[in-house]
C-alpha cells in the first residue's frame, strides 16, 4: 500500500472513531427545508365566542387555556389602544376648536381690522397651518433620534421651532397679532403631545422676546441674524435656569446647546424662505420689502427724478417730514418714508401741469379752463396708481397714492371757476378719495399739503411756519378730511409739532454773507475784461 493511500485510510479511521463522520451540514439548505415544512404546516385556531368560559377557579391550567388567555389579552390591549387614539383624538380636537374660538373672539374684539380683511385671516390661517405642520414634524423627528443618541425627553421643546409663528406674523402684521397667534400655536402643539405645560410656557417666552427683536429690522440680513440671535439665546437660558435648579450631566448640556443652535437656525432659514414665499402670494408687505422701495435707484424714482424734477424733490422733503412725524407717534415710519416717496409718482405723465415742474414763465393752465385744469390735477391719483401696479408696487404703499388727498377740494381753480361762471358744483373740484385712514397715511397726506404751503413762504421764519401749519391742520379738520383718520388728538399735537420742527429746520432763513466786491478777480469762470471791453480769454491747461 501506497504512503498516500495509507494516509486517506488513517484519515477514514480517526474521523469514525471521533464521531465526525464523512459528511458536511449544510447550514442554508437545512433553513429553506425548516421553513418549507413549517410552512406546510396549517395554523391551530381556537375559536372563543362571547360569554365562552376559558378557565374556572381551580381548573388545572391547559398550554391551551394559556394560549385563549394570551390571546384574549392581546386582543383587549389593541381595543384599549384604538379607544385611546379615539379619545385623544376627540380630547385634541375639543381644546384646539376652544382655542381657535378665543382667537377669532380675541381679533375680533381688539382687531376688528383684521377680521374684515380677508387676506390678513387667510395669511394667519395659512401661518398658523403650516407651523403646527412643522411642530408635529419636529416632535417625531425628536423622538426618532432621541431614542438613538439617548436624549433626554426634557429637551423636546428646545426641537420644536415654537418661535416661528410670532416672527413671520410680527413682519407682516403685528406684533400684538402675533403674540397672540403664537401663543395658540405653542398651546396647541402642547396639546399634540399630551399636555407638555414646558411647550406652552416656552413657546409663548419665545414669541414674546423674539416678536420685540425682529419687529425693528430693516433689511433681510438684519431680520435673520435677529431671529438666530434671540431664539439660540432664549432656548439656551430657559434651559441654564432648568440646569441650574437640577443637576445635568454634560452630555445633557450639549444636546441643549446642540438642539438651540439647531432650532435658531432653522427657523431663521424657514422664516426667510416664508416670508418671501408670502410675499408673493398674498402680495403684503415688510420693513425689509419697503426699504427695497425707498431705494432711490427703484425705476419709478429714476423717472420722477428725470422727468419731475420738482415733484422728485417735493416727495423726498415729504418723505423727511412723514418719517420724523411717524417715529414721534410710534407708527411705521419706514412704511411712512416709502408711501410718501411714491404717492405723486402719477406726476410723471404730465409734470409740466404742475407748478414745481414748471421752471419758466409760461403756464399751461393759461390756456386751459379750471375745470379742464383740475381734471389734469385730479388725474395724477390714478395714473400713479395705475403705473404702481405696472411695477407690481405694494398695496401699502398703493393706498398713499389712492388716499393723499383725501376729498380735499382744489381751491385755486375752484375759486377761478366761481369768478367766471355760473352755477359752479364744488364736487367738480374735489379729489375722488378716499379719505385716508392709516395713521401713515393721514401723515403723508399732512406732510404733503404743508411742505408744498411753506415752500411758497417768503422769508420763512419760525413764527410763520408754525402758523402756516396750524392753519393746514386747522382747514383739513373742518372740512372732514380728519373724519376717518386712526390717529388721536393728542397725535396730531405730536405731528403737528415735528412738522414745524421739521420745515424750521429745512426752510429757516439762511445767513447773508457779506459780498467780497474782488471775488471776480479770483473766479476763473468769470471772463476777464480787457481795457478795451474785449474778453481775455484764460488759456487751456497745457497750453499756456
Amino acid at each position: 500500500m501506497s504512503d498516500p493511500d495509507k494516509a486517506a485510510v488513517l484519515d477514514l479511521m480517526l474521523a469514525i472513531l471521533t464521531g465526525n463522520g464523512n459528511l458536511d451540514l449544510n447550514e442554508e439548505a437545512n433553513h429553506a427545508i425548516r421553513e418549507q415544512t413549517a410552512n406546510r404546516i396549517s395554523p391551530v385556531m381556537l375559536k372563543v365566542s362571547k360569554n365562552d368560559i376559558i378557565v374556572r377557579r381551580n381548573e388545572k391550567v391547559t398550554e391551551k387555556m394559556l394560549d385563549a388567555l394570551a390571546a384574549e389579552n392581546e386582543t383587549l390591549k389593541n381595543r384599549q389602544q384604538d379607544s385611546n387614539f379615539v379619545q385623544n383624538l376627540l380630547y385634541n380636537a375639543f381644546w384646539s376648536l376652544i382655542l381657535v374660538l378665543f382667537a377669532g373672539f380675541y381679533l375680533m374684539h381688539i382687531h376688528p381690522a383684521i377680521t374684515r380683511s380677508s387676506r390678513s385671516i387667510a395669511l394667519i390661517v395659512t401661518v398658523s397651518a403650516i407651523s403646527l405642520g412643522i411642530n408635529y414634524f419636529a416632535m417625531e423627528m425628536f423622538y426618532f433620534f432621541s431614542s438613538i443618541l439617548e436624549i433626554p425627553p426634557q429637551l423636546l421643546p428646545d426641537a420644536i421651532p415654537l418661535a416661528l409663528t410670532a416672527v413671520l406674523l410680527t413682519v407682516m402684521i403685528g406684533y400684538r397679532v402675533a403674540l397672540y397667534v403664537g401663543l395658540f400655536v405653542a398651546m396647541v402643539s402642547a396639546i399634540m403631545i399630551k399636555g407638555s405645560f414646558n411647550v406652552a410656557l416656552e413657546g409663548f417666552v419665545l414669541s414674546a422676546l423674539c416678536g420685540l427683536m425682529v419687529r425693528p429690522s430693516g433689511n433681510y440680513r438684519s431680520f435673520f441674524l435677529r431671529t438666530f440671535l434671540c431664539v439660540s439665546a432664549t432656548v439656551w437660558l430657559l434651559d441654564f435656569d432648568w440646569f441650574w435648579h437640577l443637576t445635568a450631566a454634560p452630555g445633557m448640556i450639549f444636546y441643549s446647546l446642540l438642539l438651540a443652535l439647531g432650532n435658531a437656525l432653522f427657523t431663521a432659514v424657514a422664516a426667510m424662505l416664508l416670508i418671501f414665499l408670502f410675499e408673493l402670494i398674498f402680495n403684503v408687505s415688510t420693513n425689509m420689502s419697503l426699504m427695497v422701495l425707498c431705494d432711490y435707484n427703484h425705476p419709478l424714482l429714476k423717472e420722477l427724478h428725470l422727468k419731475a424734477p420738482g415733484t422728485s424733490l417735493h416727495s423726498q422733503n415729504v418723505a423727511v417730514l412723514a418719517e420724523n412725524a411717524a417715529i414721534a407717534i410710534g407708527a411705521n415710519a419706514i412704511l411712512a418714508r416709502a408711501g410718501a416717496l411714491f404717492h405723486d409718482i402719477g406726476k410723471i405723465q404730465n409734470p409740466e401741469y404742475f407748478i414745481e415742474n414748471n421752471q419758466s414763465s409760461n403756464n399751461p393752465h393759461d390756456r386751459l379752463s379750471p375745470r379742464m385744469s383740475s381734471l389734469i390735477i385730479t388725474t395724477h391719483v390714478k395714473d400713479g396708481l395705475d403705473m404702481a401696479l405696472q411695477y407690481k408696487i405694494c398695496r401699502k404703499v398703493r393706498r398713499f397714492i389712492q388716499q393723499h388727498h383725501g376729498t380735499d377740494l382744489i381751491q385755486y381753480f375752484y375759486h377761478m371757476a366761481m369768478t367766471t361762471q355760473e352755477n359752479v358744483s364744488e364736487s367738480d373740484y374735489r379729489y375722488p378719495g378716499p379719505l385716508p385712514h392709516d395713521k401713515e397715511v393721514v401723515i403723508v397726506s399732512l406732510a404733503d399739503a404743508c411742505e408744498a404751503a411753506c415752500r411758497s413762504l417768503e422769508k420763512p421764519t419760525a413764527s410763520k411756519i408754525e402758523g402756516m401749519v396750524n392753519d393746514i391742520f386747522r382747514k383739513r379738520w373742518r372740512d372732514g378730511q380728519l373724519d376717518e383718520a386712526d390717529l388721536t388728538v393728542e397725535e396730531l399735537s405730536l405731528i403737528n409739532e415735528s412738522f414745524v420742527y421739521t420745515l424750521t429746520t429745512m426752510y429757516h432763513s439762511r445767513i447773508a454773507y457779506p459780498k467780497d466786491e474782488n471775488n471776480d478777480e479770483d473766479n476763473i469762470l468769470v471772463p476777464e475784461q480787457t481795457p478795451s471791453g474785449t474778453e481775455q480769454k484764460t488759456p487751456a491747461p497745457g497750453n499756456e
